[in-house]
């Protein structure tokens, strides 16, 4: 059902932005993986290595992830990097690798694809000699310690998410989560190839674990419901400002509103995943939090799953009674 690994890809990528400047990562002084990325960062790199890798960070003034969605868009690319070399040419590559990705149009524009395009020779600059593959097998002792406790909590969250949500382990995608300390912690990214869900994380949180999970499983069910939802469109109003610095929205659009509503979705499934033992009052601080961050529905979200959930045949109504509870609430 899942399994736990490091990857050369993802490692890579993050040797990369930290050869550029990335440091969003929050690790312990005596913690070894910091050698690592101090070699990386004493490497001299190729420039067209560290120019490329710091086209990943944004310029806008909007944002709390100055590297969102780039270095997402770039652990998505590297897990087809080594495919041949015309399935790297436009138009192509968006529709590969980025016609689903959660960005706006503006993300998604001609010069952010041509960037992209140029990865696997960026790649080969890296890989070249034997300096990244001391490297990697250095960074593979520092942080394989970390695989033992990713698998413990791996194994008891999907053990909660099968149990709550009736789905059956069958029915769910292979899941491979990859332990990256070099990344922020605050940071989940997840990228599905060949029927695999891999979940790139700093830290063996459930809601992070599950996050992709939860798509999966409720996503469908979101689009089937999407024309009602867009009935509720004037619940992005409140929030709107807040999900445009979160990155979560990008116009008033109701494909806007739809991310939205499912991105607090998501959040109250995994809070009410993670403290069910606990019970509502333990998850409704969790909530809280999530509120003040901007995510306003997931108080009451989380309350209807507590309260409510009936199972996965009765999702429809769910949803449309989650969207009538927020509605009168707002």
């Amino acid at each position: 059902m899942f399994r736990v690994e490091l990857r050369s890809n993802v490692f890579r990528v993050y040797a990369g932005l930290i050869a550029s400047g990335y440091d969003l990562f929050a690790l312990l002084a005596d913690d070894p993986v910091l050698r690592v990325i101090d070699e990386i960062r004493r490497t001299a790199w190729p420039e067209c290595v560290t120019e490329y890798f710091a086209r990943a960070k944004n310029s806008m003034e909007h944002g709390v992830n100055p590297y969102w969605p780039r270095a997402a868009m770039l652990l998505t690319a590297s897990f087809h990097v080594n495919e041949p070399e015309a399935t790297w040419t436009e138009p192509q590559l968006p529709e590969r690798l980025l016609g689903s990705f959660p960005a706006g149009p503006e993300d998604k524009a001609p010069e952010i694809l041509k960037w992209l395009s140029e990865l696997p020779d960026v790649w080969d600059q890296m890989s070249s000699g034997t300096v990244y593959d001391d490297m990697w097998a250095r960074y593979q002792l520092a942080a394989g310690s970390r695989i033992q406790g990713f698998h413990r909590a791996t194994g008891h969250t999907l053990d909660s998410f099968v149990r709550l949500t009736g789905v059956s382990p069958q029915d769910l995608p292979r899941v491979c989560v990859v332990p990256n300390p070099l990344q922020a912690p605050q940071v989940a990214d997840f990228v599905a190839r060949d029927g695999v869900i891999y979940t790139i994380v700093a830290e063996p949180r459930p809601s992070s674990i599950v996050h992709e999970l939860l798509h999966a499983v409720f996503g469908p069910g979101v689009q089937a419901a999407k024309d009602r939802a867009v009935q509720f469109s004037r619940l992005l109003r409140p929030v709107y400002r807040k999900m445009v610095d979160m990155q979560y929205a990008w116009d008033q659009s109701p494909e806007s509103w739809l991310r939205v509503f499912e991105e607090n979705l998501m959040r109250a499934a995994s809070i009410w995943i993670e403290h069910a033992a606990a019970g509502l009052g333990s998850g409704a601080v969790r909530a809280q939090a999530c509120a003040q961050e901007g995510f306003i529905y997931v108080p009451v979200m989380v309350r209807l799953f507590f309260e409510e959930w009936k199972g996965m045949e009765d999702l429809d109504a769910f949803i449309e009674n989650i969207l009538w509870t927020c509605d009168r609430l707002s």
